[in-house]
């Protein structure tokens, strides 16, 4: 997964690396899959620790409550992945209110939303892995209309090759994109 590829980038110089993950349902296969992948990928570094796994439910006010129950028994976070950016929205409320300083965490999401994008842009959030719903939908339609005119539609369709944004987006590349605007809201 690119987004615990990513943690492992940030905590390569950081012995131990302390990082609470927090995911949607644990009971959901995709998110559970999700999870165990977040695990082998990161297990593959000595240094780093998975302090906690919380459930935010794709819900703010869920994730807040995950987090500040992670920071309670875990209090040194150095990191939060997370498979959807809607989670980090209650995470940073919680490091902020435990103490922490903005930004001063390491934390990565998933969807590309514009909230996430503006928090990335404000220093708040480090990443997010790039979603794109609007151009999926629309690929998915131009497939669907060209097999119901006849034609051949492609047997799969990989959405890294819609749009020219990298599987990361960082705020390196927000800021040499300044005019780039995400699909959706959040």
């Amino acid at each position: 997964m690119p987004e615990a590829e990513a943690v492992a980038e940030y905590c390569a110089d950081k012995d131990p690396c302390r990082v609470a993950v927090i995911i949607g349902q644990l009971i959901y296969p995709f998110d559970n899959l999700r999870n165990e992948t977040f695990k082998e990928v990161l297990a593959q570094h000595s240094n780093i620790q998975i302090v906690a796994t919380g459930e935010g439910n794709y819900d703010p006010d869920a994730s807040l409550t995950a987090m500040q129950d992670i920071l309670q028994a875990n209090p040194e976070i150095d990191a939060v992945l997370s498979n959807a950016d809607q989670h980090l929205i209650g995470a940073e409320i919680a490091l902020s209110d435990f103490g922490y300083e903005p930004g001063s965490v390491y934390m990565i999401g998933g969807g590309l939303n514009q909230i996430t994008v503006d928090a990335i842009r404000a220093g708040t959030v480090s990443a997010t892995l790039a979603e794109v719903p609007h151009s999926m939908g629309k690929a998915a339609l131009e497939a669907v209309v060209t097999t119901l005119e006849g034609g051949t539609a492609p047997t799969w369709i990989n959405p890294n090759d819609l749009v020219e944004t990298p599987v990361i987006v960082t705020k390196e590349w927000l800021d040499a994109h300044p005019d780039f605007v995400a699909e959706w809201q959040g």
